[in-house]
């Protein structure tokens, strides 16, 4: 076997290795967890406020949302997004999504420097207690 084709196939797997790790992206309308071969969006208006709860410690593997049921009278449906995985400090983004889900007006500040100043000053409040 070549040495060319040793490198090439240690550079396809250190590509799909980076390429395999998913993403979460939030804007006004809807949060999307992206994967390798697909994405799944949940629109805001499904999320469910108080979700996800805190994790229960300082590393999960997932963060558990909640959306509204598929059909009236149904049960709430989970999403587990892959904590472990993306980079992101768990605590924070479960506090960013919760403040999202509760705070509809400010959605639309989302991936402004006003709406990260404004979710610094919420977030600093609701540690400090104030």
């Amino acid at each position: 076997m070549s040495y060319a084709l040793i490198i090439a196939s240690l550079a396809l797997l250190l590509v799909l290795c980076v390429a395999a790790r998913p993403r979460l992206t939030l804007d006004p309308q809807a949060v999307t967890l992206h994967k390798l071969l697909r994405s799944r969006s949940v629109g805001w208006d499904r999320w469910l406020p108080g979700s996800p709860s805190p994790p229960a410690n300082r590393n999960p593997w997932w963060l558990t949302a909640f959306r509204t049921p598929d059909r009236p009278g149904g049960r709430p449906v989970e999403w587990n997004l892959p904590a472990s995985q993306l980079h992101a400090d768990p605590t924070y983004l479960a506090a960013v999504l919760r403040y999202y889900a509760t705070y509809p007006a400010e959605r639309s500040l989302i991936g402004t420097e006003e709406g990260l100043a404004r979710l610094h000053v919420a977030r600093s409040r609701a540690v400090s207690g104030t």
